[in-house]
């Protein structure tokens, strides 16, 4: 899933397809989200007057992520395969998920999964 471009019709169009109806919406002040409150709980965070939190309206936390994200393309693994891109994101997703969990909690928890999981070069080039 990725966006075209940052239009309005482009970004709300995207947003429709991939959020249910009704779920809470996090963004910034960009003008292209104006409108997404008809069918979201859409909450917006300032930037340009120096708001990055209000109560619980933020988007530090998805900021993280990608930044997260990004270091590992650049330090790690320098290129991403298209194909294989949710492959990546799911392992950031893990990586931001675990980061709260001491390193004993980590291992029981890659432990829960290994059983029956296990990865062949075939399955690989295949996917």
């Amino acid at each position: 899933m990725q966006a075209e471009d940052t239009s309005k019709a482009t970004l709300q169009s995207f947003v429709y397809r991939n959020v249910g109806a009704g779920a809470t919406v996090y963004t910034d002040e960009h003008r292209s989200y104006m409108g997404l409150g008809g069918s979201y709980n859409h909450q917006s965070a300032c930037h340009s007057v120096g708001e990055y939190l209000s109560g619980d309206i933020h988007i530090n936390s998805i900021e993280s992520f990608w930044t997260i994200l990004k270091r590992g393309y650049y330090g790690v693994f320098h290129h991403f395969m298209w194909k294989h891109l949710h492959h990546y994101l799911a392992e950031f997703e893990t990586r931001w998920n675990m980061s709260g969990l001491q390193s004993g909690e980590h291992m029981d928890v890659l432990l829960e999964y290994i059983p029956g999981l296990y990865l062949v070069y075939k399955g690989l080039i295949t996917a």
